[in-house]
């Protein structure tokens, strides 16, 4: 007989697994490791998360360096939600003026669960610094943290993140 405090670590452990796929939303075109549909039937609510933005259109926030502005001009649907999203950007430098054709990088992560999504979204320049972003696939409910990239003249990439409650 297994004592009692290994059975309990075990329980724990298939639990906390169990939680990275609760997924009742049908996965985009293309699928993924993270296309299934399972409901664990555990609600998440996170929209009191400190970290949390609260989505209006022209939500802008600023890289750390202050060189980068991104704004996230409208998401569609608005706020975003469990699913496929579609985002529209606008980038500008410090003193805000558009940064038009750069090779930007949008990347979903669950900071909480230490994973992305396996659909990368899809971005397309637009004029005077607007950008459209598809597929921005938020899979499940919790904590979404969306870090924009956009490339310097030095090589390297500034960041701007925006943090979503996807309840569920």
């Amino acid at each position: 007989m297994w004592p009692r405090r290994p059975l309990a670590c075990l329980a724990a452990l298939a639990l906390a697994a169990s939680a990275c796929g609760d997924d009742t939303s049908p996965a985009p075109s293309g699928g993924g490791a993270d296309a299934g549909p399972v409901d664990t039937g555990v609600a998440v609510t996170c929209q009191n998360d400190g970290r949390v933005d609260t989505y209006v259109a022209n939500l802008a926030k600023a890289s750390p360096s202050g060189a980068v502005k991104v704004t996230l001009v409208s998401s569609d649907p608005g706020p975003p939600v469990r699913g496929t999203n579609a985002w529209v950007l606008k980038i500008t430098d410090g003193a805000g003026a558009p940064i038009s054709n750069a090779a930007l990088t949008v990347t979903p992560f669950m900071p909480d669960h230490g994973h992305g999504t396996s659909v990368k979204p899809t971005v397309t320049a637009g004029a005077d610094g607007r950008y459209d972003v598809a597929n921005v696939y938020l899979f499940m409910p919790g904590v979404w943290r969306v870090t924009v990239g956009v490339p310097t003249a030095a090589g390297g990439s500034d960041t701007a993140t925006f943090f979503f409650c996807i309840a569920g």
